[in-house]
């Protein structure tokens, strides 16, 4: 074994075993301060010299090492103070925060470690406790055990329910204190998640009051604090109404940075309890990394320690790690110094590990962090070494464009090796997927040492993935190939496609289609354990399960993906178009129906199973008050206000009689009966799950590959919302009479010769010449609302309304100025239909700019990679304003925005909204008020083709506010703190607006600006579960 090694810098230090190349950087996010350096000097012996006078950043740092005598929590690198004093519960009165427990002061609070606060305690139902005490409660694992596996982060939020005893029921009281020190006066932030009510005091004063049913999330409040230098001794009470009960805390300066020096004090404390705390509160992760190309190949650990809620001050934090049950050569036991804090805080600590070659049985790694040790099983994977090494060296003899690969081969084979790759980065304890895993990479490498396509002469199901232009990263997706099939043939075969349900994946899918799904195993187990071939049965069909970015809803980038992924399959494999079919349950059951609508006259046939058809029905929608755009955007987003479209889309519905409400399949059952479309619909007695049962034995899939479509039908019945949508079978509607309104159109072929249609809220369309329905060589008589018109045979069959509504005439529309056509159009979520750029702005408010930035490129559920870089950056690599991709740009100072607002000036097309230092201008109203910010989206001006988004804050708060704009947006906003309760919910609900609505066709804004509920009574969520949305 390598003898002990103290690691403190890039070094290379001695040991028993020669000289060993260790590395350890101390860091934090590269946003938030540059790394903490320590440098070592020779000892000075007894040449003792004089010390140059303390400095004021010294002095901090002394106070910051001091040794601990009591708890004095130093801010993670975000701000964040996790550990606190807290007392209770208590049973929470009629009026929670405005009245105290029985025997509890509020004006007299005198938190201290083991401190009664109040009387006895009455907590309903007959309980009855002793008076609260105050207690030690921190984040991280729980008291009862380490319990924190290296690969996963502690919580990141104070558990109350976890913390206290009696904590479980609802409406209770309990109250958070410390004492804030502040080192130099100033104007500081403190940043709230809390589930559900808060009071805050600072030094007595009441400074913020907030009482909505919510779950936690980051940063909910802002809340500005003017505080002198010195001592603050601070309050929260905490109202828990149901469900959930934790809380968290950040405090920041103007720059969402620690304040230097700053630390929150709990009273009552000893050096022993802050030990206890910092071991409590680590966090620690290893990352293995396979290295393949190294000489030998071998494994380069790096160990990450992190305290991402803060570490007591004036504790030494040293870091060790232990290697045993490889070879002696291998084998290490090294100390890595310690994770720095100091009068900035806390800092990450990076250890790169001694290099570990490959070995036999389990390993098992011992990290300690202050005292605490975890211990990690390594468990030798030698089978997905050799894979990994070997598909190394067979990828590198391959150019990429080899006239043999088949478009997405490549791309699969990457996407499985970085897969195992991963599985062995972070110790994947499932032995028996991962040896799975390396055969199938195995085989794979195996054809391109042949030179041939990796998949070639496969069939059965397979784990492929593809490079979609939506976010440059490969997209994974289920294929099943048919037995029958030879490269070459000519026979064309239908596609079904199989839409995976929420949180599920597409190994998964592939199951249940084929009638071999197992309830009792959860999805990610379903996806990585493959069946053999033998007990899957032939189905003469190509199948295709979609991740498509995971819980997406099948909207935006997700339906993008699935039509990206047919068109994959339609160019690489001989797929008949008058047979693509698709299906999909709960979640998968609401995309399969809202696909086909929205691009009807692409498949022969859909089964949606269990799926959610209305958003005006669920029971978190019916009782929110609705704007108008609201309203319209529901309705864009229910299956039943489509179902148009369906004419030539026979369905099979399944719903269970024991899921509730049956109405979220009933509604679009009872539409389609209403038109007299083709329907068939079962109720068998079931929950949710009635896939099982559909595609039991092969049922569903063979009705689906008994479907074809009649690819040139003489009647098109078509519905759209935006041209987005624009087309079925051979009709196209140009444009749309207004951008808040549906537009539909009935169309007939009457004769070779002879075209009507009847249409509302369409004023542009154009027809294909389909020469199995009309003469291509023949005038075409068109009757269009009565109107009669004449096209040549050369003539296009395009025709519009006059202007102002008026009469149709042939020829397309002319426009002098921008108008919403395409696929720009808004509304602002619209843009996440197309590839992203993010861009914030890196001058003022830069890390809350990036915080907004991330927020929306990271939707919670959704994978994608979008690139998120500031403006700086944009201009330093030379990116073009008229981008390939959409720009989304965060910041009022954002160096991007400001090149393109002079642009749109200059076009005679300026930006409708301008935000400020403190003010928001939208036309010719400003705005002002508090956590004010603004957001629109618009054609970019030097590429119309593509969007622009703008989303800026008046200042640092009302920036943060952004994220609190609900899932559904206009065109434009503008808000301020009374957006609040939106945060997480679809529609603003109890928020409001200051102004927003919906651009004119010509992208002018509307006469009217502001919210119209913003002045009337808006119900609050009566439940953190009426809080949160049962379904995006």
């Amino acid at each position: 074994m390598r003898a002990p090694i103290p690691l403190a810098l890039p070094i290379l230090m001695g040991s028993a075993s020669g000289l060993v190349a260790l590395s350890l950087v101390s860091v934090v996010s590269a946003d938030l301060r540059p790394p903490s350096v320590v440098v070592a000097t020779p000892d000075a012996g007894d040449e003792a010299t004089a010390s140059p006078a303390p400095t004021p950043t010294s002095q901090l740092e002394d106070a910051a090492r001091a040794p601990a005598v009591d708890v004095r929590l130093a801010p993670s690198a975000k701000g964040v103070l996790g550990a606190w004093l807290v007392a209770g519960p208590f049973k929470a009165p009629r009026a929670a925060l405005d009245a105290a427990p029985p025997g509890v002061d509020e004006k007299a609070l005198a938190p201290a470690l083991n401190a009664v606060l109040g009387n006895d305690r009455d907590l309903g139902n007959g309980k009855r406790r002793p008076p609260a005490r105050w207690a030690l409660v921190s984040s991280g694992p729980p008291r009862t055990g380490t319990g924190q596996d290296p690969g996963l982060e502690g919580s990141r939020t104070i558990d109350l329910k976890a913390s206290l005893e009696d904590a479980g029921g609802s409406e209770l009281l309990a109250y958070a204190a410390g004492r804030l020190h502040i080192e130099k006066a100033g104007r500081y932030y403190l940043l709230l998640g809390v589930d559900d009510g808060v009071r805050v005091f600072v030094d007595g004063a009441v400074v913020f009051s907030r009482d909505d049913a919510r779950p936690v999330r980051d940063d909910d409040d802002v809340i500005a604090l003017d505080l002198a230098a010195g001592d603050h001794d601070i309050v929260l009470k905490l109202h828990q109404r149901d469900g959930a009960w934790a809380f968290r805390t950040k405090l920041v300066d103007g720059s969402l940075a620690p304040p230097a020096g700053a630390y929150l004090a709990l009273p009552g404390t000893n050096a022993d309890d802050a030990r206890a705390l910092a071991a409590r509160m680590s966090w620690l992760v290893v990352d293995r990394a396979f290295d393949a190309r190294a000489t030998p190949p071998r494994y380069r650990p790096v160990l990450t320690v992190r305290y991402p809620e803060g570490a007591p001050r004036g504790v030494p934090l040293p870091v060790t790690a232990k290697l045993s049950g490889v070879p002696e050569a291998s084998a290490f036991d090294v100390r890595a110094g310690g994770v720095a804090v100091n009068a900035s805080g806390v800092s990450d600590l990076v250890v790169s590990l001694p290099a570990i070659d490959p070995w036999t049985g389990t390993a098992t790694l011992e990290t300690t962090v202050a005292g605490r040790s975890v211990k990690s099983t390594l468990p030798a994977r030698p089978q997905s070494e050799r894979a990994l090494l070997r598909a190394e060296r067979a990828r590198s003899r391959v150019k990429g464009d080899e006239p043999w690969l088949l478009p997405g081969s490549l791309d699969s084979f990457q996407h499985i090796a970085h897969r195992l790759s991963r599985f062995l980065a972070r110790g994947d304890g499932d032995g028996e997927a991962q040896a799975d895993e390396a055969r199938e990479l195995d085989r794979l490498s195996a054809n391109l040492e042949r030179g041939v396509d990796p998949y070639e002469g496969r069939s059965g199901m397979m784990r492929r993935a593809v490079v979609t232009p939506f976010d440059g990263a490969p997209s994974e997706l289920g294929l099943y190939v048919p037995p029958s099939y030879k490269r070459g043939d000519s026979r064309k075969y239908p596609l079904v496609v199989g839409l995976h349900g929420m949180n599920s994946y597409p190994m998964s899918m592939m199951r249940a289609l084929f009638g071999l799904d197992d309830d009792k195993k959860a999805p990610l187990w379903k996806d990585r354990h493959l069946l053999p071939p033998q007990d899957v049965p032939s189905v003469d069909a190509f199948v295709i399960t979609p991740y498509a970015h995971g819980n997406t809803m099948y909207r935006e980038i997700g339906e993008d993906d699935v039509l990206h992924m047919i068109k994959w399959a339609s160019t690489v494999f001989p797929i008949d178009d008058t047979r693509i079919t698709i299906t999909g349950p709960s979640m998968g059951g609401i995309g399969s129906a809202s696909i086909p609508f929205h691009y009807p006259h692409v498949f022969a046939a859909s089964a949606p199973l269990c799926g959610y058809h209305s958003y005006l029905i669920r029971p978190d929608m019916a009782a929110r008050p609705k704007r108008p755009w609201e309203r319209l955007l529901l309705e864009e987003r229910s299956n039943v206000f489509w179902a148009e479209n369906g004419e030539h889309l026979p369905l099979w519905i399944v719903h269970g009689t024991r899921d509730h409400p049956e109405a979220n399949s009933g509604v679009l059952i009872e539409r389609y009966e209403k038109l007299k479309y083709s329907i068939k619909h079962d109720h068998p007695e079931a929950g949710h799950n009635v896939w099982g049962i559909t595609y039991g034995e092969l049922k569903g899939m063979k009705w689906l590959l008994s479907q074809r479509l009649d690819p040139n039908p003489a009647r098109v019945r078509f519905r759209t919302m935006r041209t987005r949508y624009a087309t079925s079978a051979w009709v196209t509607v140009d444009a749309l009479a207004t951008p808040t309104s549906w537009g539909d159109v009935d169309a007939r072929i009457k004769s070779r010769t002879s075209i009507a249609l009847t249409t509302s809220g369409v004023s542009a369309l154009t027809l294909a010449r389909n020469e199995k329905l009309v003469d291509p060589r023949a005038k075409i008589a068109v009757t269009v609302d009565g109107t009669a018109l004449a096209f040549e045979a050369s003539e296009p069959l395009s025709f519009h309304k006059r202007p102002g509504g008026g009469a149709w005439e042939p020829g397309a529309a002319k426009h002098e100025r921008l108008v919403k056509q395409g696929r720009v159009t808004g509304p602002i979520r619209d843009v996440f239909h197309e590839p992203l750029l993010f861009v914030y702005g890196a001058g003022d408010d830069a890390r809350a700019n990036e915080r907004v930035a991330r927020g929306f490129a990271e939707r919670p559920g959704v994978v994608a990679s979008y690139p998120v870089i500031s403006d700086s950056e944009f201009l330093a690599r030379g990116e073009p304003l008229a981008n390939d991709r959409a720009l989304f740009l965060v910041g009022r100072t954002n160096k991007v925005l400001a090149a393109l607002d002079s642009a749109a000036t200059n076009a005679g097309t300026p930006f409708p909204l301008h935000v400020e230092s403190g003010a928001v201008t939208l036309g010719k109203e400003r705005f002002v008020g508090r956590e004010l910010g603004g957001a629109f989206i618009h054609p970019n001006p030097v590429r119309p083709d593509r969007y622009v988004v703008v989303v800026a804050g008046a200042d640092m708060p009302g920036t943060l506010r952004a994220l609190s704009l609900p899932d559904l947006l206009p065109d434009f906003v503008v808000w301020d703190e009374g957006v609040a309760p939106a945060r997480g919910q679809i529609v603003l609900g109890a928020g409001s607006l200051r102004a927003g609505g919906v651009f004119e066709n010509d992208w002018s804004l509307p006469a009217v600006l502001a919210d119209p509920l913003a002045k009337t009574a808006r119900p609050s969520p009566r439940s953190e579960t009426d809080a949160t949305p049962s379904l995006p």
